[in-house]
């Protein structure tokens, strides 16, 4: 599909009660300012998972957040969706602090979250019910994002009887009929075999083409981060601070629907090479 999304109504949002004034760039969605996390703070072995992290992020950005396995990088995104508190610092979505969850920000894991009971229909309609959005827009909804992720034909069927990326592809519709500002990604296809992973991937560029939703997507794959990034932040192994911010500069603001396409393009292995220089340089010593 391509084009933008159909206006399918919008539900008012409950504020989050802590406010800030309005940012300068109108199109700064997000910002991380000095975003720490400690664990097990008053035990007497704490851990920093994160320390000193800021950045924003842009509207219809798709920033990847790379990083060595058990870097951090999964917490900060656990941040900024509200499911962590951090230590010190703050998150701030819009105008205003992030201080919980809200459904503005919606979440996709790297495991299945699908219900079992529930059809592929009912499953992407089950988080509008508690939202309590209309039965009419909710299924005006559910049919466009059912056509969006490619399971129109699998509308009655249960979660048993789908394969690994059509679940996943339950999970990002389910997130997506929300109609969240954010769409917040942590390893959503680690879990998936290599060719799965592929058609997943260029799924996920096609949606935020139509959809124009702001993606942040966590990944210590390489070529997934190059593949999907407009740009990627990479993170130093624990704690996690930022040691590159990464234009993806040889793309010239194009997303590629197709993952061989990029291979070619000047530049491509450039970054490839950096990226795996800093891998090591954050595995090692």
């Amino acid at each position: 599909m391509t084009g933008l999304k159909p206006d399918l109504g919008k539900d008012k949002m409950k504020p989050v009660s802590k406010k800030r004034s309005a940012v300068s760039d109108k199109n700064t969605i997000l910002r991380i300012e000095n975003l720490h996390k400690v664990f097990d703070q008053n035990s007497p072995h704490p851990v920093e998972a994160v320390k000193g992290v800021s950045f924003n992020v842009q509207e219809n950005q798709l920033t990847v957040l790379l990083g060595p396995s058990g870097c951090g990088k999964s917490t900060v995104l656990r941040m900024i969706a509200g499911l962590e508190m951090p230590s010190n610092g703050q998150v701030i979505h819009g105008d205003q602090m992030v201080d919980g969850p809200s459904q503005k920000r919606g979440m996709v894991f790297q495991s299945y979250t699908s219900f079992e009971w529930l059809t592929v229909s009912k499953n992407i309609e089950y988080g509008m019910k508690l939202n309590k959005v209309d039965a009419a827009i909710r299924k005006e909804r559910v049919e466009y994002y059912l056509e969006l992720v490619g399971l129109k034909d699998f509308r009655n069927a249960y979660p048993k009887q789908l394969s690994g990326g059509m679940k996943q592809r339950v999970a990002i519709a389910r997130t997506l009929a929300n109609e969240p500002e954010l769409l917040l990604m942590d390893e959503p296809f680690g879990a998936l075999d290599a060719e799965t992973r592929w058609n997943m991937q260029e799924l996920l560029i096609s949606i935020a083409q139509s959809t124009k939703t702001t993606i942040i997507l966590v990944t210590h794959d390489l070529g997934e981060a190059l593949f999907l990034g407009d740009r990627i932040i990479f993170f130093s192994k624990r704690p996690a601070n930022i040691i590159s911010d990464m234009s993806m500069s040889f793309k010239k603001d194009k997303r590629f629907s197709r993952k061989e396409d990029i291979l070619s393009e000047k530049g491509y292995k450039r970054a490839e090479q950096e990226l795996m220089r800093l891998m090591r340089s954050q595995a090692h010593g």
